[in-house]
Order: structure tokens, then C-alpha cells, then sequence
């Protein structure tokens, strides 16, 4: 049973759906976690460049000319203005800092001289020199940068460089701010939480959605496939679900084609080649279930063997071929008067069988009465040759106690009581 189910259709398309599925969320998850840091960059980066330009602003109220912090001729740095300023400058610095949340640095050339950066010790980190990338990317070219990727004293930090030029236009310094880069990530990585838990949610949806097709689709080809089990095991009476042929698709078309199968197997099977007649086999079958049905609720039946008369003298008078034509005559007029009474078939050669369902005896002997007179007004031309037709006709109805072989024996003596006795009629008392 394992083995069966590991091998059937459901779970091969669930893995299937749910494999693409996954790895179609993985990529959505990473190329959104890509995505989204891209946009969280763009985002700090627009941000701290606004900030810079604002600190930059603020600044300049105290020295447009950013001449407060110059250099000797032996390198070393030192203060062009008074202690108190020095201390404005920190003090707006450092509420800059704490309004914006950002940290801020200010650089004459590659050596930090103002910062609201501190150590371990809450010291203002100054006298450090930037790293030599920005040196290039900044002093060098006289342009801003912008890092996602810094690391000042052992955080990742988001920061963004302008440079500071005199009235000349040379460069004489940097401005930086930063911001810390953990909480940034921490959002970004919340976001993509959120997004792996949507996605495994999602997965499972369209999981279940997926295998809720499937079984649709499984259920309707396991109808298909018991049909098709029950017609090739002979059962040619089944019927395909009428909802299933009503579908306007691949499996509705294959309904259609099963039940077209089926016909033509019971065409093949059950009627006779020559006369299209259901033939002996379809006959014993349903007089089977007529018996089934008289034992279990006393529905009477009406057997009657007919012969046409004298049908070798036909064929050795006119041929084989003329012969078959008399024979497919014949039988269309026994499948016309037959119509809403029971069914005719071909018993064999020249012998036919009519079967009456429903009505009384006296009823069915009449209506045979009918049936002979169409015969004997039959007239068959092949070519130059008409023949007329006559048959004679022996006919029993079921009784308590009996079975179809017995009224089939009954039937057939009757009939040849009357072929012995004049023929072109019908016998229809016990002899």
C-alpha cells in the first residue's frame, strides 16, 4: 500500500507544487532581502545627506570660511578661535546629535578635530585620521561619499562624507555623520522575517489549495479509470458521470471518448454485424436480468422465436447477396414495431428473437399479429429481383416456476409446430 501511494499522482504533484513552490519563495526572500537593504541604503543615505547639509549649515554660523582650526608649518594642528566658542561648537554638535541621531565629525583635512564620537571612557574621540579610501574618495576628488559599509571603532556604521572647501574652492576638510548600521539591519531583517513567515504561510496555502485540486482532479480520473476498468472486464452497461461529460476540457473530452469506446464495444460485442441487431450474447444477458426482475417483483415477459420462411430456397434462388438484404429488411421492421415494447435480436441464421417487457400475453400475441403483417408486406429489390418475405412465429410467456430456458424450449416448439403446419403464422397456444 505504501509502495502504491508513493507511487500514485497526489504525491508526486503535491512535492512537485510544493518543491517550486519553495524554491520560488527562496527567491523572492532573497532577492527582497537584496532588494530591500538596496532601498534601506538609498533611504540613509538620502537621510544622512540631508543631515550633513543641515550640520553643515549650523556650522557655518560660527566661521563661513572654516578657518577656526588651522595647521602649523610643522603639521600640528591647533584652534584659531577661543576655549568658549570651541565649547559652542561641541555643545551644538552634541545637540545636533542627540536631535538627528546621528554622529557627527568634523575633519580639517584627514584628521578628526570636532566629534561627538566617544570611547569607552566617554571621551570625545579627536586627532584620529580617516582611513585612506576616504581619503581618496573625498579629499582627493573634492566629492561626497556615502558607505554602507564602515566600521568605526568596532560598530558598522551608514556614513556619509562631504568635503569642506575656502573661498579658494580647495579642499580643506571633511564633514561626516553616521548613524549605527545594527539598527538598520535589525529592521531590514525583521522585514525579511516577516516575509520568510508570509511566504511559509503562503507555501501552505497554496499547498493545501494545490492538493484540494488535486484530489478534484485525481477524483474525476479515478471515474474515468473505473469506467474504463468496468468496460475492459465486459460490464458495457456502466455510465460515465453525466457531470464529468459535461466538462469543457481535456478530461471531458476523455469522458466522451470512454463512453464512444464503450459504444462501440457493445456495437462490436453485443449487436450482429449484418442486421445491427442486438445479437444472441446481448440477449441471454438481458433475459437474465428480465427473469431477475420477474422473480423479485412478478413483471411478466413474452418470448417469441420467428424464422423467415423458406430463406435457403432465397438464397439459392438469388444469391447470398439478396439473401442478406431480406435479412436486414426483415430486421428493420422487427426493431421499428419493437419500439416501446422490448427488443428484437438475431438468434441465429435466418432465426429471430423478440422479447416483449411489458403488457399482457393477449397483448403481445396481437401485436405480433401487427408485426407479421409488415412482414408479409415486405418487398426486397436487389437489382431486377423482388422477393416477397413471410415467417412464422412461436410465441411463450414466463410462468411461475420457469426459466428462460424453458419458455425459450416452449417457444421454439411452437415455432416449428407452425413451420410444419403451413408456416406464415403465428402459434401462440401450448400444442
Amino acid at each position: 500500500m505504501k509502495k502504491k501511494l508513493q507511487s500514485g499522482l497526489r504525491p508526486k504533484v503535491l512535492s512537485i507544487t510544493i518543491s517550486l513552490l519553495a524554491i520560488m519563495t527562496i527567491c523572492i526572500v532573497t532577492i527582497g532581502y537584496r532588494g530591500m537593504h538596496r532601498f534601506m541604503d538609498e533611504i540613509v543615505k538620502d537621510e544622512l545627506e540631508k543631515e550633513c547639509n543641515l550640520v553643515q549649515g549650523l556650522l557655518r554660523d560660527y566661521d563661513e570660511k572654516m578657518n577656526f582650526v588651522q595647521m602649523d608649518s610643522e603639521g600640528t594642528i591647533f584652534y584659531n578661535t577661543d576655549r568658549e566658542t570651541l565649547e559652542e561648537i561641541q555643545n551644538t554638535m552634541d545637540e545636533m546629535r542627540r536631535y538627528l541621531d546621528v554622529e557627527i565629525s568634523f575633519f580639517y583635512q584627514d584628521v578628526r578635530v570636532l566629534t561627538t564620537l566617544e570611547d569607552a571612557k566617554g571621551e570625545k574621540i579627536v586627532g584620529t585620521s580617516a582611513s585612506s579610501v576616504i581619503v581618496r574618495d573625498v579629499l582627493q576628488t573634492g566629492n561626497s561619499k556615502f558607505y554602507n559599509d564602515a566600521e568605526a571603532f568596532g560598530n558598522r556604521k551608514y556614513v556619509y562624507y562631504t568635503p569642506l572647501k575656502d573661498d579658494t574652492g580647495a579642499v580643506i576638510g571633511m564633514l561626516g555623520v553616521s548613524k549605527n548600521a545594527d539598527a538598520v539591519r535589525k529592521s531590514v531583517s525583521n522585514i525579511v522575517i516577516t516575509m520568510v513567515l508570509v511566504s511559509v504561510i503562503f507555501i501552505f496555502i497554496l499547498g493545501a489549495f494545490s492538493l484540494y485540486l488535486t484530489n478534484i482532479l485525481i477524483g474525476r480520473i479515478n471515474i474515468i479509470k473505473r469506467f474504463m476498468k468496468n468496460v475492459s472486464e465486459g460490464k458495457l452497461s456502466e455510465t460515465m458521470n453525466a457531470q464529468l461529460l459535461k466538462q469543457e476540457d481535456e478530461l471531458g473530452e476523455l469522458a466522451v471518448i470512454g463512453v464512444t469506446m464503450q459504444k462501440s464495444l457493445r456495437n462490436l460485442i453485443e449487436r450482429d454485424a449484418l442486421t445491427t441487431l442486438n445479437n444472441r450474447r446481448y440477449a441471454v444477458g438481458r433475459l437474465n436480468q428480465d427473469l431477475e426482475k420477474y422473480n423479485r417483483s412478478g413483471i411478466p415477459y413474452s418470448l417469441c422465436i420467428c424464422d423467415i420462411d423458406f430463406f435457403k430456397k432465397v438464397n439459392d434462388t438469388y444469391g447470398h447477396d439478396v439473401g442478406d438484404e431480406v435479412l436486414k429488411s426483415v430486421s428493420h421492421v422487427l426493431r421499428e414495431t419493437m419500439l416501446g415494447k422490448g427488443f428484437a435480436a438475431r438468434w441465429g441464421g435466418e432465426e429471430f428473437l423478440l422479447v416483449f417487457e411489458m403488457g399482457k400475453y393477449e397483448d403481445h400475441v396481437e401485436h405480433l399479429k401487427h408485426i407479421l403483417e409488415q412482414i408479409r408486406a415486405l418487398e426486397v429489390t436487389v437489382g431486377d429481383q423482388t422477393v416477397k418475405v413471410t415467417m412464422t412465429m412461436g410465441i411463450c410467456d414466463m410462468q411461475e416456476g420457469m426459466g428462460n430456458d424453458e419458455v425459450l424450449s416452449e417457444a421454439d416448439k411452437r415455432l416449428y409446430f407452425g413451420k410444419t403446419h403451413g408456416r406464415n403464422q403465428i402459434i401462440a397456444q401450448e400444442i
